[in-house]
This record gives structure tokens, C-alpha cells and sequence, in this order.
């Protein structure tokens, strides 16, 4: 009975700060994918075709789980001094995604707390292939459709 407890407190708790974060987006920041474990917003102020209409360029902001938080942790320990790094709440990416393709390029990857203040910055570059029905291509056909309305 008190784990049920302490499991409703926590989903109330969740569903609060959920509520607040989204309140606390700037407008020009639009939810393109939403789940459980992330939350994921595009820039409308950075949104550009690049040469192609099916390649665009946009930068993408990730409201970090802990999940999500600890993994990024435990990938760049080695190399950054990660002492700060639990105050991490949300990344923003630069990103270029070729529709036709289905590639995507990641870069210029910065970590901020709760207070809008940078944490890390990571100048690494990230090329994967997008699979259908991932998180990431349900973010670019938000992005497209958003982008063929406007």
C-alpha cells in the first residue's frame, strides 16, 4: 500500500514538473515528439532547407529523464570533467536530416540546468541512419509537417 502511495506522490510529482516545463517554453521552441522517457522540441527560429527541400537543418532541444542523463554521463566520462553534470536538465543539438536519405547529422551538443545556465559543451559530430518509426523520425515528420504549414 505505501509503495502504490509513493508511486502516485511520484506521478503527480512528474505530471507537475511536466505541466511547469512545458509552460516554461519559449514560443518559437514547438514539441515535436513526446513520450515517457523525453520530451523533444524544435527551434522554429532555426528550422532551413539546406540545398534541398529534403534536407533540413534545425536545433533540437531534449528535455532529459535521469535514464537519458546518466547514459550521456557514463559515455563522455573519460573525457569532460562531469562533476556538475547531474544538474543537467535539457540538451540542445544542431541538427541536419536528409529525408530522402535518412541520415542524420548531430553536433554542437550543449547542456544547460534547470536556470538556462550552459553546463557542458560537446563539439563532436554524430552521423546515423534514422529508421522508420524511431523517435527521430517522428521528430523530422513533425518538423516537415510544421515546416510545409508555415
Amino acid at each position: 500500500m505505501i509503495k502504490r502511495k509513493l508511486l502516485l506522490i511520484t506521478c503527480l510529482f512528474m505530471l507537475f514538473f511536466t505541466t511547469a516545463s512545458a509552460a516554461d517554453t519559449q514560443s518559437n521552441w514547438q514539441t515535436a515528439y513526446k513520450d515517457n522517457d523525453a520530451t523533444v522540441y524544435f527551434d522554429t527560429n532555426t528550422v532551413k532547407t539546406i540545398g534541398s527541400p529534403d534536407i533540413l537543418g534545425v536545433d533540437l532541444k531534449t528535455d532529459l529523464s535521469q535514464t537519458m542523463l546518466q547514459e550521456i554521463i557514463a559515455k563522455y566520462k573519460a573525457s569532460y570533467d562531469t562533476a556538475n553534470w547531474n544538474k543537467i536538465k535539457y540538451s540542445v543539438i544542431y541538427t541536419v536530416y536528409n529525408q530522402k536519405d535518412k541520415t542524420l547529422l548531430s553536433k554542437n551538443y550543449r547542456f544547460f540546468d534547470g536556470d538556462n545556465n550552459l553546463i557542458a559543451t560537446i563539439n563532436d559530430e554524430n552521423k546515423s541512419v534514422v529508421n522508420a518509426n524511431s523517435i527521430q523520425s517522428k521528430t523530422y515528420a513533425a518538423i516537415f509537417e510544421w515546416l510545409y504549414e508555415n
